[in-house]
């Protein structure tokens, strides 16, 4: 059993913004920080799925019919589950959303995952007040344009999860 997931990559210069947004929240929680080359927006999260899947997962990709499409990043957030879980927003975005659901339909589908790059999972709030001024401080957005999305492979390790790209879907 493999873990896989759908993911856009980022352009360079947004996973440098994501690495200094991270440094603004060290002694703030304790938690893991993904790597700057981790840092990614999920569209599908797959699981547990049986190696013998994979290519029939990928085969139902290549039916994916999508245009190229901006997406922009917004202010910090954060929701709270086993850990709470800090993230750089994304704009709501309608070429996202379809590109979501057209993937959902191709695998009997309904889960909706809200645009978003994790910076961190929390196991503690060190300073809450620190925490709560940074989260809400006004954050520089950034435009880029999104040309592909790809099945990742993540293995879970004790120093964090290390993914390989399977394969790239390009948009059009």
């Amino acid at each position: 059993m493999v873990r896989l997931f759908l993911g856009i990559d980022l352009p360079r210069k947004i996973k440098e913004y994501c690495a200094q947004l991270q440094w603004d929240f060290r002694g703030v929680v304790k938690g893991s920080f993904p790597t700057q080359d981790n840092f990614h927006i999920t569209l599908k999260f797959f699981s547990d799925v049986p190696e013998s899947e994979i290519n029939n997962i990928m085969r139902k990709l290549t039916e994916v019919q999508c245009k190229r499409f901006e997406l922009t990043t917004e202010n910090l957030n954060y929701f709270k589950r086993k850990n709470t879980v800090l993230f750089l927003d994304i704009v709501k975005n309608d070429f996202l959303l379809r590109l979501q659901k057209d993937i959902n339909k191709l695998f009997s589908d309904k889960g909706d995952l809200k645009g978003h790059i994790t910076l961190c999972r929390a196991k503690k709030i060190i300073d809450e007040k620190k925490f709560n001024v940074l989260v809400n401080k006004e954050r520089t957005s950034y435009t880029f344009i999104v040309r592909s999305f790809s099945l990742i492979k993540s293995t879970l390790t004790p120093e964090g999860a290390i993914y390989d790209t399977l394969k790239t879907f390009e948009l059009q």
